[in-house]
C-alpha cells in the first residue's frame, strides 16, 4: 500500500493548515475551497513511474528546505496519521478543547492499495471529489471502527520514526487493536527500552534480584540514564545478520566493530576488609559476601573475566538460598565454592543454565581470545581472529535469542572507537534490525507489525561524512528490502545533503520554501530542476533555496570588502595595505574569481601587464603541481 497524498486541516505544531502533501511521482493533488466544499482535485502533472517500487519498496519521498520550514512537522504529523471521527462533546467547558481535536481530526488520505486501486478517504463534512477515484467516507457511523478493528486500508500502517537528534521526541510505541501503530526510535527511546529490556532481563533471570533490587542496579550501573552496552548489544545483533547473509566483510572494512567485554563485578580489587558499609541489613550482608568472594578469586583458574562471571553465580546461591554457615569462613576456597554451584545446580533450572552460560564463554574466550588486557577485559577482534570473532557473535545472538540472561546480565559489552558519523550511520541500521525483535525485548507484549511499513527518518544525514552520504541511500534501500521481505515499505524522509538528494528524482521531492504567516508552504516540484543524478552545485542552489550564494558567507563578506576597498580608494592607499590585500586575493580559490579582483587591483593601483603576465603563470604552475599530484596517488 502507497499513501499517494494526505491533506492536513491543521496539526497539533501549528504550522499546518490547510496544507497537501504529495508523496507521488506519478499524482500531483490539490485541495481548493469554493466557498462551501472542499474539493479534490487531479493536477496536470506529467509525472513519472516510480523508480523506487518493487517487491518491498512502495516508494521514496525527500522532504527538503531550509531551517525551519517544516521538514520534522511534516514527519510527526505523518507519524500521527488517522482519519476518524471524533466524539462531540457539547460540554461549555470542554468546549474549546473539543473544537480544536475536532479541527485537527478533518483529513483526507489518498491511497493506493496493493492491487493498484486508487481510494481517497475523509472524514470532512462538505466535500467534493473532482477525481476518477472512488471516495471512502469514514464519518458514516462504524465505518472507521471497522477499518481500524480490520487494520484495512489506510489503517494497516505502522509508522517508524527515527532521528539521531538527541532533540527528538521521545515517544514508545502505540497500540491499536493488538497491532503496532507507530514507533519513536531516537536516542532517548533506545535508553527506554534499554531499562525495560534489562529490567525484564534482571527480574526474570536472576535469583538475587528478588533480593535486594538496588544492589544489583548498583552492581551494573545500568539505569534510565545510560544504556551503552543496549547500543554494543543491538550491534552485535546487527553483526549476526550481516554473518548470516553474507555481508559482514563488506560491513567490517568500513566501522569500528572489535569488541571488547569484561564483567561488571563491584569493587573488583578491593583487597582488605572495610568496615564502611551501609548500615542496611541486606547491603551489610551483600558486601560481606562480595568480599569473601573476592579474597578467594587469586586462586581461581580461567581468566578473571570468568573468575567474576562464576562469582556471580556464587553470589546469587548465597543469598538466594541463604547460606549462614559460611559467615565463620574468612574466603570461599575455589573447590568448595564448586561444589556449592554444582550442589544448588541440581534441580534449580535458573543455575544450572547460568552454569552453562559460563562454561560456554569460558570455552569462547580460552580457544579464541585475541587479546587480553590483564585479564579483566577481553578483545575480541575480526582481523586477527575472524572465527573467534564469528563465535562470539553468534553466542551473544543466542544467549539474547533463548532470554538466557545470566551471562548478559553481568557481561559489560562494548563496541568502542566509533565516531559520531559512525555510530549515527550504525544506529538507523542497528535500530531497524531491533524491530522485528521487539517481542523479544518486550516480553509482556505482542509486537506484531502491520502490512505496510510506513518509514519516517528525520535529518537523515546528521553526522554522516559526506563520502557516506553518497552511499546512504543505496544501503538504506537494500537494507529495508532484506530485513522485511514480508511488508511493503514506504520511506519519506528529511534531508539537507545535497548527495543524498542526487539519488532522488525531483518527483519524488517535496520542496519546503520560508513559512508564510507562519504556515508550511510548499513549491511546485514543476518549479524546480531535475535533482537525480545532479551535481551537488545546481542541488543546492535549487533545492536548498540558497539563493546563488556560491561559498561561505565569511569568506563572500570578506572578498566583497576588498572589492569595495579596492574600488573607493581612488589608488591612494598605503603600501603595506596593498601588500596586505594582494595576498589576501591571492587566498580566493576560484581562479576566475581571483583573475577578476587581480584585474581591479591592477587597474587600480597600476601594474604592467608583465606583472599580470607572471601572475597568471603562477597560478597555471600551482595548478600543474596539484593535478601531477593527484596522478602521482
Amino acid at each position: 500500500m502507497e499513501i499517494l497524498y494526505v491533506w492536513f486541516n491543521k496539526a497539533a505544531s501549528g504550522v499546518l493548515d490547510k496544507t497537501g502533501v504529495n508523496l507521488s511521482p506519478k499524482y500531483s493533488f490539490d485541495v481548493r475551497y469554493d466557498g462551501l466544499y472542499l474539493g479534490l482535485y487531479l493536477r496536470e502533472w506529467k509525472g513519472v513511474e516510480n523508480i523506487f517500487r518493487n517487491d518491498v519498496i512502495e516508494n521514496v519521498t525527500a522532504i527538503v528546505g531550509k531551517n525551519g520550514t517544516g521538514k520534522t512537522s511534516i514527519l510527526k504529523a505523518l507519524q500521527l496519521l488517522t482519519c476518524g471521527t471524533v466524539r462531540e462533546n457539547t460540554s461549555a467547558k470542554d468546549k474549546h478543547y473539543y473544537e480544536e481535536r475536532l479541527q485537527r481530526s478533518y483529513r483526507i488520505i489518498v491511497l493506493r492499495d496493493d492491487i493498484g486501486k486508487i481510494k481517497i478517504y475523509h472524514n470532512l463534512k462538505l466535500f467534493r471529489n473532482n477525481t476518477e477515484f472512488e471516495v471512502v467516507d469514514v464519518t458514516k457511523d462504524g465505518l472507521y471502527g471497522n477499518i481500524l478493528r480490520n487494520c484495512t486500508d489506510f489503517s494497516d500502517i505502522t509508522k517508524v520514526y527515527i532521528t539521531n537528534s538527541s532533540f527528538g521526541s521521545a515517544g514508545g510505541m502505540g497500540y491499536a487493536f493488538s497491532k503496532v501503530e507507530d514507533i519513536t526510535l531516537t536516542p532517548s527511546t533506545i535508553d527506554n527500552i534499554a531499562a525495560i529490556y534489562y529490567d525484564q532481563l534482571y527480574s526474570q533471570s536472576t535469583h538475587i534480584y528478588r533480593i535486594n533490587k538496588e544492589y544489583i542496579d548498583s552492581v551494573m550501573e545500568r539505569n534510565t540514564n545510560g544504556k551503552k552496552d543496549f547500543y554494543s548489544l543491538g550491534d552485535i545483533l546487527y553483526i549476526k545478520r550481516l554473518f548470516d547473509i553474507g555481508k559482514a566483510s563488506e560491513y567490517i572494512g568500513n566501522f569500528r566493530n572489535d569488541i571488547l567485554i569484561s564483567s561488571c563485578f563491584k569493587n573488583p580489587y578491593m583487597e582488605t576488609y572495610s568496615d564502611d558499609f551501609d548500615n542496611d541489613t541486606d547491603h551489610l550482608e551483600l558486601d560481606i559476601a562480595i568480599y569473601k568472594i573476592e579474597k578467594s578469586l587469586p586462586e581461581w583458574p580461567g581468566g578473571t573475566l570468568i573468575k567474576y562471571m562464576y562469582a556471580h553465580l556464587l553470589l546469587e546461591i548465597m543469598m538466594y538460598y541463604g547460606l549462614s554457615y559460611i559467615d565463620d569462613m574468612d574466603y570461599i576456597p575455589y573447590n568448595y565454592a564448586l561444589q556449592l554451584i554444582n550442589h544448588f545446580s541440581e534441580g534449580d533450572s535458573y543455575i544450572e543454565q547460568a552454569l552453562k552460560g559460563i562454561n560456554d564463554l569460558e570455552t569462547i574466550v580460552k580457544q579464541y581470545t585475541t587479546i587480553s588486557d590483564d585479564g579483566y577485559k577481553t578483545l575480541f577482534c575480526y582481523r586477527d581472529n575472524p572465527v573467534g570473532y564469528r563465535r562470539f557473535v553468534d553466542y551473544i545472538f543466542e544467549c539474547f535469542y533463548q532470554g538466557s540472561g545470566f551471562v548478559l546480565t553481568y557481561l559489560n559489552i562494548e563496541i568502542g572507537g566509533m565516531s559520531s558519523g559512525e555510530r549515527a550511520f550504525q544506529n538507523i541500521f542497528t535500530w531497524l534490525n531491533l524491530i522485528p525483535m521487539f517481542s523479544r525485548i518486550y516480553k509482556n507484549y505482542n509486537v506484531s507489525l502491520r502490512g505496510t511499513v510506513l518509514l519516517l527518518i528525520d535529518e537523515l544525514d546528521l553526522y554522516l561524512h559526506p563520502d557516506w552520504q553518497t552511499i546512504f541511500m543505496k544501503k538504506l534501500l537494500a537494507e529495508i528490502r532484506s530485513q522485511f521481505p514480508k511488508y511493503k515499505v514506504q520511506i519519506v524522509f528529511a534531508t539537507h545533503s545535497p548527495l543524498c538528494i542526487s539519488d532522488i528524482p525531483r518527483e519524488n521531492i517535496v520542496y519546503l520554501q520560508d513559512m508564510k504567516d507562519g504556515r508550511i508552504s510548499i513549491d511546485k516540484r514543476e518549479n524546480h530542476q531535475q535533482s537525480f543524478g545532479r551535481d551537488v552545485f545546481t542541488i543546492l542552489n535549487d533545492t536548498f533555496y540558497l539563493n546563488k550564494h556560491t561559498m561561505g558567507a565569511f569568506a563572500e563578506q570578506y572578498i566583497n570588502d576588498i572589492i569595495s576597498e579596492i574600488d573607493n580608494c581612488n589608488g591612494d592607499m598605503y603600501s603595506y595595505r596593498r601588500n596586505r590585500i594582494y595576498e589576501s586575493i591571492n587566498m580566493i580559490g576560484d581562479p576566475i574569481l581571483k583573475a577578476a579582483v587581480l584585474n581591479k587591483y591592477f587597474e587600480c593601483f597600476g601594474g604592467s601587464e608583465l606583472n599580470n603576465l607572471r601572475i597568471r603563470k603562477r597560478q597555471i604552475e600551482e595548478r600543474i603541481a596539484v593535478l601531477e599530484r593527484r596522478d602521482s596517488d
